[in-house]
């Protein structure tokens, strides 16, 4: 152990010999399991109410050593739907790798816009060589012929409401995206478990909520249309009819 620790002492470390790849940090990770999709679905129906927008962290990384000047690098959204502008902020010519970093971050604002209603658009981001860097590395394997991209980042936006797979139509009647939201809304519910993961008990109890306030509001006069112009009411479990 002493005769290796006196030889680096006495011989130079090397230095960095291979290309400066750039590549998105998240697809390349030490444990394969733990690797990430090398595309992302933004779902504007699950955000809090009332948001526009939504901004994006992305992190990207050089296997090159740091360096004491800045580099820049480029992406660029030839293959997106997205419009710039209109979906997203449009990128600047180049974005920076800071001094002696190694790893740094695009920002990227998308933005909520009525078409997502119907529809689902997206935005590609595909890392360029320059003179600071290379893309040699565009995938890397997770399993038997599968691969992620490395340099191309898939985000696709949309504000799309399917009928989730657990609506329970007893307790819910039918699906609409008007009462889903409302369900929600009344009752702090998180609308991503409510689309995914939700309980039976605490369906019962949304239900019963929901109900009391369309009975509430009709009392008022006030009736609750859903989507179609029908009244809005909640399943027959929660009804009685």
């Amino acid at each position: 152990m002493l005769s290796v620790l006196f030889a680096c002492q006495k011989d130079a470390l090397p230095t960095w010999s291979g290309t400066n790849d750039i590549y998105f940090e998240n697809s390349v990770v030490m444990d394969a399991a733990s690797r990430q999709t090398d595309s992302l679905k933004v779902l504007f129906i699950f955000a809090p109410q009332g948001t526009k927008d939504s901004v994006l962290k992305i992190a990207v990384k050089t296997m090159g050593a740091p360096v004491a000047y800045d580099r820049t690098f480029k992406v660029s959204t030839d293959q997106s739907t997205a419009v710039p502008g209109k979906h997203y902020d449009a990128l600047p010519d180049s974005f920076v790798m800071r001094a002696n970093r190694v790893v740094d971050t695009i920002r990227l604002r998308l933005v909520r816009t009525p078409d997502m209603l119907t529809d689902t658009v997206s935005l590609v981001l595909q890392l360029k060589p320059n003179h600071h860097f290379t893309t040699n590395m565009t995938r890397v394997a997770i399993g038997n012929n599968t691969y992620l991209s490395t340099t191309t980042l898939r985000i696709r936006m949309t504000d799309v409401l399917s009928q989730p797979d657990l609506w329970y139509f007893a307790v819910f009647g039918k699906f609409s995206r008007k009462k889903f939201l409302l369900v929600c809304a009344l009752t702090g519910y998180d609308p991503a478990k409510l689309a995914n993961e939700s309980i039976i008990a605490d369906t019962y109890y949304l239900g019963k909520v929901t109900q009391r306030y369309l009975d509430e509001q009709a009392k008022a006069g006030n009736i609750i249309l859903d989507d179609d112009g029908s009244v809005m009411t909640m399943g027959t479990s929660i009804t009685g009819g």
